[in-house]
């Protein structure tokens, strides 16, 4: 009587117990399969540069975010509270801004980007409505397409642009608390 890893290579291999035809291989686990193709050198330099085109398509490129001018001190707060981010937000990953600044971040696609030290809502007003989150006031915004938030109360305001794909963003609030609450 066959060993279970016998049984299993004569169905693989159709009955067969030859290893030296074709289609057979000594060992049960594995099936016999053409050699794979070898690449002469002539063709290497070719393939990398599709593949270096292909992930220069697939890469995500700069997100065009103005750096703000804030004082010295809310640059400083600033310049922590972006250093201090977390590397994703909301399960977004970052992208790169430009002009690459201190000041600026972004993630995902389409970009929530994220600005400090920006001057202060001109809508914001004593009795404006607010939406607290972990401890952190903000100032919501609707925009055409997206949604603002600014915090308030703090050494600086920390803009938040929030695409319409990836609303409502409190999560995303929920992700900027704790720097927010350290840094500004």
């Amino acid at each position: 009587r066959a060993t279970w890893g016998q049984a299993r290579h004569l169905r693989q291999t159709g009955g067969r117990q030859d290893p030296e035809r074709r289609g057979d291989h000594p060992d049960a686990d594995l099936p016999g399969r053409p050699h794979l193709i070898r690449l002469s050198r002539l063709a290497l330099p070719g393939i990398a540069a599709a593949a270096g085109l292909l992930a220069a398509g697939c890469g995500a490129s700069p997100v065009d975010l103005a750096a703000p001018a804030p004082d010295a001190a809310a640059a400083a707060a600033c310049e922590q509270l972006i250093a201090a981010l977390p590397a994703e937000l909301d399960g977004l990953e970052p992208r790169t801004t430009d002009p690459d600044s201190p000041l600026t971040a972004a993630y995902g696609r389409p970009a929530v980007t994220l600005q400090c030290g920006v001057a202060r809502p001109a809508a914001l007003g004593a009795t404006s409505r607010l939406l607290v989150v972990d401890e952190v006031d903000w100032f919501p915004e609707e925009l055409t397409n997206g949604v603002r938030f600014t915090t308030t109360g703090r050494v600086a305001y920390l803009q938040v642009d929030v695409p319409d794909d990836h609303a409502p963003g409190s999560s995303l609030l929920v992700d900027l608390a704790g720097p927010v609450r350290e840094y500004l």
